[in-house]
Parts: structure tokens; C-alpha cells; sequence
């Protein structure tokens, strides 16, 4: 059972490009066990956050908390190992591997090269791809290639490789990017099974999607916070319709 207290908290966070602030004065705060949906227009300093908690990109002022920690303008692999995966909306999927090997790859990452010699595909290691590929729906898939897979496949993949090494906080960028409705339509069934084990912030602009899985959203407008709660609240925003959403609503944005 997932205990509702403080994951992540950013503070006044403010990054600067060349005078630009892409993220001024910007906070957030995400509690363990909940989807975040990051949403706003383009340039809205989405990915800059993004980018802020895993560690790409510094800070010139603010401060990041990560499980009563600060992990503000630590470097990326040291952030990773604090518990953050990240998916990026290009999958990063070793496409000469089949199925089965990229996830095997992904589970013993951590492991020396004679280390992972010897443990090649034990009886554990069966039994977690298998039940991960299950999961994300590609069970049936396991021996085939990676390069062919479908679009919607190879990113249901990466989130399996990013899920696999059991992080605090899942960040996701854009996952159902050129996806088709019904490889959406699936994403958001995975989703909605991934949020009962996981802690995830999703950036997205798919805004049927993001009302279908988020918990709550928070709307990014010129670097800052707009506005934040459920998708009915937000919809109704007529800050985030202006800036944002029109009068439509979510669900035809």
C-alpha cells in the first residue's frame, strides 16, 4: 500500500538561458503514490523541469527535495541511483536486441561484465521479464527484435526497461507521441495499472489522455505555475483556457 506523504518538492526554481528564464520562480510538490500530469503550450519550461529534477539541467537559484533529501544540481547518475527514472519521448531502446534481451540488459545494468556472465538469465531474471512483459502487453513479443516492433510497442518497451529498475519517481516525456488512438487507448490502461505501484510525473499534450490517468495537473504557462488541481477544476480555469486550452475543454484540446 502506497503512503500519501511528500516525494518531490521544488522550490522558487529558476533556470536561466542566456537571460531567458525558461523556469522562473517555479514550484511543485508531488506526493508519493500520485500521477502528475505536466501540462501548458510549447515553451512553457515543461521538459526544463524535467530536465531540473533529473539532474540534465542546473538551476540558477531555488531548490529541488527529493524523499527529504536535496538533490538540487547533483549530477544525473547520481540522481538516478537516489530512486528517479526517466523516459524520454524518443525511446532508447537497443534496437538489435530482442525483447527479452533488452529488458535482461536493463535489469542487470548494475552489474560488472563477469557478473553479469554468470548470472545469464537465472530462474529470477525469467520471472521478472515475464511478468513484465505481461504487463506492459508485450508478453507475446519477447523473442522478437526490437527494430520491429511497432511505434507504440518499442515505447510500451522503454517504460518496461525504466520500470524494471524499481525507482521512487518515473518521469515521462510525451509517451504517447505518434502513438495511434488505439496504441494510446492501451498507454492509458498501462498507466492507470502503473499508478497503483509507481509515483510518475508525465509531461503530455494528448489532453484526452491526461484527463483519462492524471491524479492531478499542474498547467505551466512562460516558465511558471498557472494553475493546479483535478482535471475538472482545471478545465473550468479560465486562466489555463486563455492561455492554453480555449473554450473546448480538456478532453478536445
Amino acid at each position: 500500500m502506497k503512503t500519501k506523504k511528500e516525494l518531490l518538492s521544488l522550490k522558487s526554481v529558476v533556470v536561466d538561458f542566456d537571460g531567458f528564464k525558461a523556469v522562473n520562480k517555479f514550484n511543485l510538490n508531488v506526493q508519493n503514490g500520485e500521477l502528475r500530469c505536466l501540462i501548458g503550450p510549447n515553451g512553457a519550461g515543461k521538459t526544463t523541469v524535467m530536465d531540473i529534477i533529473c539532474g540534465k539541467t542546473k538551476s540558477i537559484s531555488g531548490e529541488v527535495i527529493f524523499d527529504k533529501e536535496p538533490i538540487t544540481n547533483l549530477e544525473e547518475h547520481i540522481i538516478a541511483r537516489k530512486g528517479i527514472g526517466r523516459k524520454f519521448q524518443i525511446p532508447s531502446v537497443f534496437k538489435e536486441l530482442t525483447v527479452k534481451d533488452n529488458l535482461y540488459v536493463a535489469l542487470n545494468s548494475d552489474l560488472g561484465f563477469f557478473k553479469n556472465i554468470f548470472k545469464f538469465f537465472n530462474k529470477n531474471d525469467k520471472e521478472k521479464i515475464h511478468e513484465i512483459a505481461e504487463f506492459v502487453g508485450l508478453k507475446d513479443d519477447l523473442e522478437k527484435t526490437a527494430q520491429f516492433l511497432s511505434h507504440g510497442q518499442t515505447q510500451w518497451l522503454e517504460i518496461a526497461l525504466v520500470v524494471l529498475k524499481e525507482p521512487k519517481l518515473i518521469l515521462m516525456d510525451e509517451p504517447t507521441a505518434g502513438m495511434t488512438n488505439y496504441e494510446t487507448s492501451q498507454t492509458a490502461e498501462l498507466f492507470n495499472k502503473l499508478k497503483k505501484t509507481q509515483t510518475l510525473i508525465v509531461v503530455e499534450h494528448d489532453m484526452g489522455f491526461v484527463k483519462e490517468i492524471s491524479d492531478i495537473i499542474s498547467v505551466m504557462h512562460q516558465g511558471k505555475l498557472l494553475s493546479e488541481g483535478k482535471a475538472s477544476e482545471i478545465e473550468k480555469d479560465e486562466k489555463v483556457k486563455e492561455a492554453y486550452l480555449g473554450h473546448k475543454g480538456i478532453t478536445n484540446a
